[in-house]
């Protein structure tokens, strides 16, 4: 095999590799002798049949095979050779191929960056930490109440207005039907919740006790039952009784309906909640904080191909917003300086992750089958009753798996890093902390874009 270099700028490279015609005779029988082990020809047992026969009748096929067969050893051995890592997948051309069997092609391929990460202890970070107010606590827990709240009789003359409770007998019907759901007895429904369709509970204000009213409504276009998308309906209710919601006392006995002992402890278990969230909301912030000093530190050539790849996944998802959302998708896809805004995030994301992954490599950081195993069995409980059907996916699709493992480990390399910066805490409040700088971004080419379509 001979190799000849003919460009190299940058990370991209491109060679001329000619083999020899006896390497590729080599390769045609080989292929011609696992052919004659396994088909049948008349007067010959399998493996018997002279290379002459086979040559005349598989010769061809033999041929092609061997070829493209040589390419892939050879376009290998080239790269190991040069010491090259691709970066994505190379590309081959086949230049001559002739009767001689000389095979000749060329082999362009982007290679990985070499990389040198800056030095990590001279990063300094702001770590946004927020403590749970009790007021947020409370506020919690009265929800947590009104889950359980009764309600008590009201006097029989007293006019329902919103916020009251209204106990009835209901029987519903659309178009002439009778569906299940559609009616029931003694049903406590409290005006203002928005619990039935349409302006169903908006009718009910002015009713007392004893009163009978019939309510006509339309479901909503985009209503869970099939048969009543969209459909008029007619109610006929019997007013029972009007009642006044009454809160559940936030008391030890509500607890115990929370399986718990104490409204003490129900208070703990809520504040232990809500710091859980803000303690996840300050690891989000301060990961951002972490990327964007990496970025700042680090600057090298990033393979254009995965650049490439990395924008069409996002300018996909934009183009879906913009769809979703009713927005020109032509205007949208003329946007240029959107598009040159969303390729420096691609090309920041790659680079952010080749050096996640080469501080990784470097520190011996691992993915252990037992976390593999937890990430898959939690992945399986996202499907109730296919569990096995999951499981046996991700054993036999390596992409998947590969997908599933990648944000574990840059959770782990994150973790390592943090563990060498400097860190320090601010407080901030709990406003700050989910406030998100992303979607802010992302609401505001959205806007810009329905400006533009206006």
């Amino acid at each position: 095999m001979q190799i000849t270099e003919k460009k190299a700028e940058g990370l991209t490279h491109e060679f001329a590799i000619h083999i020899p015609a006896q390497l590729i005779e080599v390769q045609i029988q080989n292929r011609l002798k696992e052919i004659g082990k396994r088909v049948k020809i008349d007067g010959f047992r399998p493996g018997k049949a002279p290379m002459a026969l086979l040559q005349q009748r598989y010769g061809e096929s033999a041929r092609a095979e061997a070829v493209d067969k040589a390419v892939e050893e050879y376009a290998f051995k080239a790269l190991k050779e040069k010491n090259i890592k691709p970066a994505t997948q190379p590309k081959v051309d086949i230049t001559k191929f002739d009767n001689d069997n000389i095979l000749e092609f060329t082999l362009t391929v982007e290679k990985m960056p070499t990389i040198e990460p800056a030095d990590l202890s001279a990063i300094t970070l702001e770590k946004p930490v927020a403590v749970v107010d009790e007021k947020d606590v409370e506020e919690a827990l009265k929800r947590v109440a009104d889950n359980y709240k009764s309600s008590e009789p009201l006097d029989a003359g007293h006019i329902a207005k919103m916020g009251d409770v209204v106990r009835m007998n209901f029987d519903g019907s659309t178009n002439g039907k009778k569906l299940p759901g559609m009616s029931a007895k003694g049903f406590d429904l409290e005006l203002g919740t928005n619990m039935f369709v349409d302006t169903f509970e908006e009718q009910l204000v002015g009713v007392k006790a004893g009163d009978t009213k019939s309510i006509d409504v339309v479901f909503p276009a985009d209503y869970r039952h099939p048969d009543l998308k969209g459909q008029p309906a007619t109610f006929a209710v019997e007013v029972i009784e009007i009642r006044q919601p009454a809160p559940a006392a936030l008391d030890d006995e509500l607890a115990q309906k929370l399986n718990m002992k104490t409204i003490e402890e129900v208070r703990t278990a809520i504040r232990q909640q809500m710091q859980t969230e803000n303690d996840r909301l300050s690891r989000v912030k301060v990961k951002r904080a972490l990327l964007d000093a990496l970025d700042s530190a680090n600057t090298f050539e990033v393979p254009n191909g995965m650049v490439e790849g990395e924008y069409q996944q996002i300018w996909q998802y934009h183009m879906q917003d913009v769809q979703k959302r009713g927005l020109d998708v032509a205007e949208a896809e003329k946007d240029a300086e959107t598009k040159a805004e969303f390729r420096a995030i691609a090309e920041r994301r790659v680079r952010l992750g080749l050096l996640m992954g080469e501080i990784g490599e470097r520190n011996n950081v691992k993915v252990t089958n037992q976390e593999m195993q937890q990430a898959v069995m939690r992945e399986a409980h996202n499907y109730p009753g296919q569990e096995q059907e999951v499981i046996k996916y991700y054993q036999k699709n390596p992409q998947a798996l590969a997908a599933i493992r990648a944000p574990i480990f840059e959770e782990k390399v994150t973790d390592l890093i943090l563990s060498k910066v400097v860190l320090n805490e601010k407080q901030v409040s709990k406003e700050d902390l989910i406030r998100d700088p992303d979607e802010e971004a992302e609401t505001a080419r959205i806007e810009k874009a329905a400006k533009k379509k206006k």
